[in-house]
């Protein structure tokens, strides 16, 4: 909680360091500078936390290479799209509302119930009838 608090307070203090540049001395590529240089920087620092994360769990990520190479680059994109999520998150009223599960399924249970098909990619191809069935029956 306290580096989020301190990473905000800089967010901050670089937002208005970059209007003071912007409308003081009309110095634009400064203050747009100051602005994208800590999201480059964040952006950069996210893509290597996803290459280290995708190298040592190679194995335990179940998709063909292409798609791990495509994820671990799009990494930062998808950890970025949490930043307008969380400012939203502490001005807005969060309620949540139970799931009642009623039902535990194993895996082999969803497997035998119709998505033993594969696809070209390797991935489960889930047939969408039986999950309807089980959830209109409030199984799941």
């Amino acid at each position: 909680m306290p580096a989020m608090i301190l990473s905000g307070l800089m967010c901050v203090a670089d937002v208005i360091a970059s209007l003071v540049m912007l409308f003081a001395y009309g110095r634009w590529r400064d203050a747009a500078l100051l602005i994208s240089m800590p999201i480059f920087n964040a952006s950069i620092l996210i893509f290597l936390i996803g290459i280290i994360t995708t190298i040592t769990e190679w194995k335990n990520i179940h998709a063909r290479p292409a798609k791990k190479i495509l994820y671990a680059l799009t990494f930062p994109f998808f950890m970025l799209t949490y930043i307008p999520i969380a400012m939203v998150a502490v001005f807005k009223k969060v309620e949540w509302k139970p799931i009642n599960h009623s039902k535990a399924v194993s895996l082999e249970e969803i497997h035998a119930d119709g998505c033993n098909e594969r696809e070209p990619g390797g991935s489960a191809r889930i047939d969408m009838t039986v999950v309807r069935k089980a959830h209109d029956n409030n199984e799941i």
